[in-house]
């Protein structure tokens, strides 16, 4: 089984196919199955920390991994990701580097929301909750699209700042220090994880496109 980290271009155009079908496709011919987890401008802090989580439910034989200068002035971590710092598995292999303690130390915190809802169990106000959430998902769209709706949200207000700062794909970054060194540390982490535990990985540099917006 291949577990690849991917980023959509942002140079695609309509009716264009991504990377990872594409290799799903072939990958299939030969008895592999490719499992691909995609966030929008994920940093490479995110991608250790999913790695973590997920080489231990699934059995990975291979890592595909693209490296992306952008991802590099990432220094977030949203919370659907900053849940699995819950995990006891997980928590225990980021003890074990520099930077996973880091990110436990700064984001922890996050999955304070589940510590939450842990000290609802068997109340009334969970019972209340959970009644009121069932009944919502069945009877408004909306309602259980939520997390797709702040997804496209959030992709449109970083499309707008970039529009209002005049970003383009082809703009050149500079590069926020702290982050960078934060996210290499990361980086250099997933490896030494992945050969620890007999995992294959393969690192790719996205290229730049300068100049082929019209190509």
């Amino acid at each position: 089984m291949c577990l690849e980290g991917v980023q959509q271009r942002n140079l695609s155009k309509s009716g264009q196919e991504n990377a990872p079908p594409i290799l799903f496709r072939l990958l299939q011919k030969i008895d592999i199955d490719l499992i691909t987890f995609s966030q929008p401008n994920a940093s490479l802090q995110e991608h250790y920390v999913l790695f973590e989580y997920l080489k231990k439910r699934l059995p990975v034989q291979f890592l595909i991994l693209p490296v992306v200068f952008d991802d590099l002035r990432e220094n977030t971590l949203r919370l659907e990701i900053a849940q699995a710092l819950a995990d006891a598995d997980t928590n225990t292999a980021l003890a074990q580097t520099d930077i996973g303690r880091i990110i436990l130390a700064e984001h922890g915190d996050l999955t304070d929301v589940n510590k939450d809802m842990a000290a609802l169990k068997n109340t009334i106000q969970e019972h209340s909750e959970t009644t009121l959430n069932n009944w919502l998902d069945k009877h408004s769209s909306l309602w259980a699209l939520r997390s797709e709706i702040r997804g496209t949200l959030l992709t449109y207000l970083h499309v707008l700042r970039n529009t209002v700062f005049g970003i383009k794909a082809t703009s050149k970054r500079r590069v926020i220090q702290g982050r960078y060194l934060a996210n290499m540390a990361a980086l250099s982490a997933i490896i030494e994880s992945a050969k620890a535990s007999n995992i294959n990985i393969l690192l790719y540099i996205v290229p730049q496109c300068h100049g082929m917006e019209d190509t």
